[in-house]
């Protein structure tokens, strides 16, 4: 299910890299913001999913020694510029992952 909902993304991601060059530009701020929030959350979710299946143990055991700990602090920014996104951007519509 979450593979699923990885490709979905990506794939409109690669859709929307297609755009030509002058409809990307006519994009509002609004879209801009909604993408921008929308990469926020999957980077969230990633960092999430990290943490909840790999202990201190397994990222010692892959040679990253003393590496966790940054990554619960990166995953917290990730939400919080989530957070600070959805909060500046209430009046438009989110694809939440």
């Amino acid at each position: 299910m979450r593979f699923q909902k990885l490709t979905t993304v990506l794939a409109l991601v690669g859709i929307a890299s297609g755009i030509p060059l002058e409809k990307r530009q006519a994009l509002n701020d609004g879209a801009i913001l909604n993408y921008a929030l929308t990469l926020e959350y999957l980077e969230a979710q990633f960092y999430r999913e990290a943490l909840a299946n790999y202990t201190e143990a397994d990222f010692e055991a892959a040679g990253f020694c003393g590496v966790r700990p940054d990554i619960v602090e990166i995953g917290a920014q990730e939400q919080a510029h989530a957070v600070f996104l959805s909060s500046k951007s209430s009046n438009l519509i989110f694809v939440l992952i």
